[in-house]
């Protein structure tokens, strides 16, 4: 698509409709990363650059109602032809992944739930009842057919528990559209085709959450989930990242369904972010400037790239930081490691909260690239940007860079 479509798109985005729309945020959510996540994942799928901008602030405002940021199994934003409006516009979609809708789910219920399959060759026993219980040991190879699946919820040192057959599982695919359209066309690629242990699980999940009180805060939590866990069932919709970016077009359907959305109770494995040689080198208190230098020399004593001894480095932490400090102690720096700069004494007033945001935000990104991308816009700190518009412009720059640069390690 043409890049002027991606300025319209980004435009639409920080627009001063839709910087009204996103001033009250779930507690823990910033603009700005929300901003940046969302753009990153609009980038990537070459589709999204042609949906219609109205959607793409659409799901934008979904991700923000949420509190979920784009990308993983968070929330996926799937490009669809829309048959219910004329010339069947591309349209962005925003649709909880599975990882987000257990998010959202532990927040409203604070319970853990967890799933499990069970194979013919494993150790299992359960009994229901006031002296219930439930024994499940794996095999730990050739654990043969599967026979059944089972959902844990625990909360208050409460551990409840439902198992459902193989005969509800096979109704419930058998229910579902996306299987249906995957078996008409002979593809298999519908999620039940391609993870379908993942699938007996979440029907575990939906077969407990049926036996929870309902509470609007569960029902929104929930809500516009269908038969697929979160998956579209018009279409087969990616559960990974991998698979949303290669591009497919989902066609919706005019026919829509409304079920009875079971309550889903959640688990408490919050994905957690892999750490980069950067956040490594800034948890041991190292001094970045001084550890870059070091890479420099060492790339140029072997001939080989700035990247590459990086990328061994962070697999081998311990023998690094020790070498680094033989040499940090040989080596005396030649110029001071530079401090943070102090806002311009002559601006008395009190900061706006955008620039503070902005300030603690670009804390965690490299000093390089932060002044580097300063300097392209012609400013010599954040001090220097007039508004926030232009803050959010700065800040998109920057963190795609740093993931651009994160890929290569």
């Amino acid at each position: 698509m043409k890049k002027n479509q991606l300025e319209v798109i980004k435009a639409k985005l920080v627009s001063p409709e839709t910087e009204e729309k996103l001033k009250v945020l779930p507690k823990g959510m910033k603009k700005n990363v929300l901003l940046a996540a969302f753009w990153n994942a609009v980038l990537k799928n070459p589709k999204l650059h042609q949906c219609t901008p109205e959607s793409i602030v659409g799901a934008l405002l979904k991700c923000a109602e949420w509190g979920l940021l784009p990308g993983g199994d968070n929330v996926y934003l799937i490009p669809r032809h829309n048959n219910k409006k004329p010339g069947r516009p591309l349209e962005c979609n925003a649709q909880k992944g599975y990882q987000g809708l257990i998010e959202l789910i532990y927040r409203v219920t604070g319970a853990n739930v967890e799933a499990h399959v069970v194979y013919e060759n494993d150790e299992f026993d359960y009994q229901f009842g006031t002296d219930g219980y439930l024994h499940h040991k794996p095999a730990f190879k050739n654990r043969g057919k599967a026979v059944c699946a089972y959902a844990l919820w625990k909360k208050d040192g409460v551990v409840d528990f439902d198992i459902i057959s193989m005969e509800e599982i096979e109704k419930r695919r058998k229910m579902s559209l996306a299987y249906q359209k995957a078996e008409q066309s002979g593809r298999k690629d519908s999620p039940w085709h391609l993870w379908p242990e993942a699938m007996m699980r979440k029907s575990a999940v939906l077969k407990m959450l049926k036996m929870k009180p309902e509470t609007p805060e569960l029902e929104l939590a929930i809500s516009e989930e269908e038969e697929d866990f979160g998956l579209p069932s018009v279409e087969e919709e990616p559960e990974t990242e991998e698979k949303i970016f290669q591009g497919k077009v989902i066609d919706v359907e005019a026919k829509e369904k409304k079920e009875e959305k079971p309550k889903l109770e959640n688990q408490v494995h919050e994905p957690e972010r892999e750490l980069s040689f950067e956040d490594v080198i800034t948890e041991m208190g190292l001094d970045k400037q001084r550890v870059q230098e070091y890479i420099e020399t060492v790339a140029k004593s072997v001939n080989c790239s700035v990247d590459y001894v990086k990328e061994k480095a962070f697999k081998k932490m311990d023998s690094f930081v020790e070498k680094f400090k033989e040499w940090e102690a040989k080596n005396k720096p030649t110029t001071p490691s530079p401090k943070p700069k102090k806002a311009k004494s002559e601006k008395k007033a009190q900061p706006a909260q955008w620039l503070v945001e902005l300030e603690e935000q670009l804390s965690n990104y490299d000093r390089e690239l932060v002044n580097e991308v300063l300097k392209e816009k012609g400013y010599n700190s954040i001090h220097d940007i007039p508004s926030e518009e232009i803050a959010t412009e700065i800040y998109f720059i920057i963190d795609t860079r740093a993931k651009e640069l994160e890929k290569l390690f």
